[in-house]
């Protein structure tokens, strides 16, 4: 049974998205610092309370046939359904921007929830020739180990927000200890959790909008919490086709915002 495998010298699932974001961090803390010299830069501020949830499917299908002499016959298909989310967090919300306060961080928030993945995926070798075996010296090869597909519970890792020029983004957060594949031997292809869906097949960012009248509204009142709710949703599918197969990986996930001061 063989499953993909992260090319060598490649980054941690997540890490590439939120290095951007770290490195978008410190960007914004500059900017956010020089914005008051500015007579049209805009900063708003808010004590909120934050949560995330979602839904992430990946499905998959291969038939492969042999290219060469010593090429095998391969077949195999899965499905993977995460259903994501984190607890209500109370933060404080800086947005800054030149004219509108569209840009902004969240602190992250630990991630909870379920992944079933189900998966086979089965090679065929009797038609090459002993030629491609070399020698026979070690033996037959050992049986694969038993596959664990099935449903596990997310413990680990963070997801993280942030918004630039009006647009909301969704990640798993950078950490030097990157949460790790639920399962050890269960086949899949394209996108499998923890790795999260970021860009739409067009290459575009998912996203949704933050819009700074919505989120600081001016009719909040803290004392009846009139004005102090604001969900934001954002969905995208990603399908890659390749000569042996294909998969096709979708998520939509929701930001809920009460304000509190």
């Amino acid at each position: 049974m063989l499953t993909e495998r992260t090319p060598a010298g490649a980054l941690p699932t997540g890490s590439l998205p939120s290095l951007l974001i770290a490195i978008f961090t410190a960007l914004f803390l500059a900017g956010l610092l020089a914005a008051p010299q500015r007579s049209d830069a805009a900063v708003k501020q808010g004590v909120f309370k934050v949560k995330i949830s979602g839904v992430q499917t990946n499905q998959w299908d291969t038939n492969k046939t042999p290219k060469f002499e010593c090429d095998w016959y391969a077949q195999g298909s899965g499905r993977e359904t995460v259903r994501f989310h984190t607890p209500f967090r109370r933060m404080r919300i800086v947005a800054s921007g030149a004219r509108r306060a569209n840009n902004a961080i969240f602190a992250p928030i630990p991630a909870r929830g379920k992944v079933t993945r189900k998966g086979t995926y089965e090679t065929q070798t009797d038609h090459l020739p002993e030629s491609c075996f070399g020698d026979g010296g070690d033996g037959p090869a050992p049986p694969p180990p038993a596959p664990d597909c099935g449903t596990k519970s997310i413990r680990s890792g963070k997801l993280s927000l942030w918004a630039r020029n009006g647009k909301l983004t969704l990640d798993q957060t950078m950490s030097r200890q990157p949460a790790k594949d639920l399962f050890r031997n269960c086949p899949w292809r394209g996108k499998r959790w923890p790795a999260m869906l970021s860009r739409k097949g067009n290459g575009k960012d998912i996203s949704t909008g933050f819009k700074p009248k919505w989120i600081f509204n001016r009719k909040f009142n803290r004392k009846t919490g009139a004005w102090s709710k604001v969900i934001m949703i954002a969905r995208g599918t990603d399908t890659v086709r390749h000569i042996d197969g294909w998969y096709k990986t979708t998520i939509r996930w929701t930001v809920t915002m009460k304000r509190l001061r």
